[in-house]
């Protein structure tokens, strides 16, 4: 097995071992112990289908530089597994800043997700794609643990998401600039629009928010900083229309 590393002078900055669907605990550990750990910043077991808690451990245990992790497609990953990173996070002064555990739905709840909110203030980047699991308590958590720094967040697919998830966003992440929310059809008009009030959003995506209506693409059109809008062709339209009434007046 040969793990993808990075070719400068910091060689084990960064471990990528992606896309290795028969990579096994026993393996990922081998790995790990052939590298200095205690400068690897960013690991990517993404796609690694058969890693599971073990790994996760190996990694929290021994990887105190981390500022990078994605588990994306790790199925078999528990709350457990998150919780060690989070555990290791606040001994390392919550250095971690992306965390990418898109598809790892089948067990997460959000135990994991408010234990790194907890333990990682300077979070920038979170991925919980199709965390069937998760609900209000994470996201809120990561508003309330993480809102100041919070950049980018996907949460697409994730259907249990109501309007609390929306309001908090909207209040404690004034650096928040991409939104991926597609698919939480429980969403509506109230919270949307409240949005439009965040000073760096770029990019929103919401196609598949089945409640909405022009009133919120309206507010929203409203939003200067805005300049991609994911949904219907309809929605886009009212989008376009009245940003450009908007600019007129």
């Amino acid at each position: 097995l040969e793990a993808k590393r990075s070719n400068d002078m910091a060689a084990t900055a960064s471990l990528d071992v992606s896309d290795l669907p028969s990579l096994t605990d026993e393996s990922f550990t081998a790995v790990l112990a052939g590298v200095d750990t205690t400068s690897l910043a960013s690991i990517s077991v993404a796609g690694c289908a058969e890693v599971t808690d073990v790994a996760l451990k190996a990694i929290a245990a021994s990887c105190p530089s981390l500022t990078s992790l994605d588990v994306s497609g790790c199925g078999h990953l528990t709350d457990e597994a998150l919780q060690a990173i989070a555990i290791k996070a606040i001994a390392s002064s919550g250095r971690l800043r992306s965390l990418n555990a898109a598809y790892c739905g089948k067990l997460l709840t959000d135990e994991s997700i408010k234990a790194v909110a907890a333990a990682c203030p300077s979070l920038t980047s979170l991925n919980v794609a199709d965390c069937k699991f998760i609900t209000d308590e994470s996201i809120t958590a990561v508003a309330a643990g993480c809102g100041s720094s919070l950049a980018s967040l996907d949460a697409s697919r994730c259907k249990s998401l109501t309007d609390a998830s929306i309001k908090a966003l909207a209040a404690s992440c004034p650096s928040l600039a991409y939104l991926n929310i597609r698919n939480c059809e429980k969403l509506t008009d109230e919270s949307l629009q409240l949005l439009a009030t965040l000073p760096e959003l770029s990019t929103l995506r919401i196609f598949g928010c089945r409640k909405l209506t022009d009133q919120s693409i309206r507010e929203l059109a409203g939003c200067a900083t805005l300049t991609t809008l994911d949904t219907t062709k309809t929605f886009r339209q009212v989008f376009t229309a009245e940003k450009r009434r908007l600019e007129e007046l």
